[in-house]
């Protein structure tokens, strides 16, 4: 089956739930190519091909649109896939009205957000027109939580996939926790704050190094973790120093080691301006961590153990540090949290079962249950 992702396969929360998925299918019965937009090498790249999968390069559509149109049609048409997944939000209409063209039986639509990436308003208008076409061209609808399938199909039906993960890797690990928190310079007792997300207008990191100068006055010796890359990492750097907490923040960069960070961090924080479901928040709540994050631009099924707390808009920095120190503690113990996440639908290995069976059998004409 094939995999259309609107960019490379980079570390980020769509990459993030596509490779969760496809490493715990039966790869003997089922294997997955992806398709992606523009030239370069992804961070997944090499682990694709291992598991027997295949990376296809189109133009990026935005450029090239008949040359992305083309591509699209001779690799859907010369692969003969039985399955197309889209995981473009808006853009699926376009990726699977070319797979109905080509004959494939089973096509779905992903919604991974709640808003469209750019605030252009002939892209908002081109986005609102091709969101009303997915209907037509999709075999089935899938979103990664309510509001997400809410704002990509309206009223039409839909059915939440749930952006699962490996909960062994979240587990407490009391020796990686210490080896992290030292490659980090952070001591013990020292309040380790943690971000995992693309430096983008999207997470809002502006706001997130507000939120932690006021922390900062409460503890000195506070330190941020930033996990990620992106267009708007130098305004955050910019934002530090002119803050005079260059010393107290870490730009990690990308990294494969986002499981092993969790368990250095003593809490999480997340003030996106909009999400679907954000993977990063499961994986928090998984490794144990208070979650802070706002109240708008997540859904509230995203508190999945009663760990997170949400702050309206309104909420200035000073509210979220003041939350975030009766948070931290030196003496904070984490409680186990697999069974809950589990219970809820968000263990990979159930779930990857579940949606393989989907696949199996959804050229059939069968659903999803």
């Amino acid at each position: 089956m094939l995999y259309v992702h609107g960019g490379l396969l980079r570390y980020g929360g769509t990459e993030s739930y596509m490779m969760n998925y496809c490493r715990h299918f039966d790869r003997a019965r089922i294997t997955v190519d992806f398709a992606v937009h523009g030239e370069g090498t992804g961070a997944y790249d090499e682990e694709v091909l291992a598991m027997g999968g295949r990376i296809y390069h189109l133009p990026v559509k935005g450029q090239d649109y008949r040359g992305n149109t083309r591509a699209l049609r001779r690799l859907i048409s010369a692969g003969g896939y039985r399955a197309v997944h889209s995981h473009i939000d808006a853009g699926n209409a376009h990726v699977l009205r070319i797979a109905k063209a080509c004959g494939v039986p089973l096509r779905v639509a992903h919604s991974h957000n709640t808003r469209t990436q750019s605030d252009s308003r002939l892209r908002r208008w081109y986005n609102a027109l091709e969101k009303r076409r997915i209907p037509g061209v999709a075999t089935h609808l899938f979103a990664c939580s309510d509001a997400a399938g809410r704002w990509l199909y309206g009223r039409c039906p839909f059915t939440v996939i749930n952006n699962a993960i490996d909960l062994e890797k979240y587990r407490p690990d009391a020796d990686l926790r210490a080896q992290l928190r030292g490659e980090l310079g952070v001591a013990d007792g020292q309040p380790l704050i943690g971000h995992v997300g693309r430096f983008s207008y999207q997470k809002n990191h502006q706001k997130l190094i507000d939120i932690f100068a006021a922390f900062v006055k409460l503890r000195p010796d506070a330190v941020l973790a930033l996990i990620g890359e992106g267009e708007t990492r130098p305004a955050a750097e910019k934002q530090a120093a002119a803050c005079g907490l260059t010393d107290s923040i870490r730009f990690v960069g990308t990294t494969s080691r986002v499981a092993a960070y969790m368990q250095a961090f003593d809490a999480f924080v997340l003030p996106s301006r909009f999400e679907g479901l954000a993977v990063a928040l499961v994986e928090a709540q998984a490794a144990g961590l208070p979650c802070f994050t706002g109240r708008e631009a997540m859904p509230p099924e995203s508190d999945i153990t009663g760990l997170v707390r949400f702050f309206p808009p309104e909420a200035g920095p000073g509210v979220w540090a003041e939350a975030l120190a009766e948070a931290v503690l030196p003496d904070a113990v984490r409680t186990g949290t697999a069974a809950d996440i589990a219970a809820a639908g968000y263990d990979i290995r159930q779930e990857a079962g579940r949606l393989q069976r989907f696949y199996e059998t959804g050229i059939l004409g069968m659903t999803i249950a």
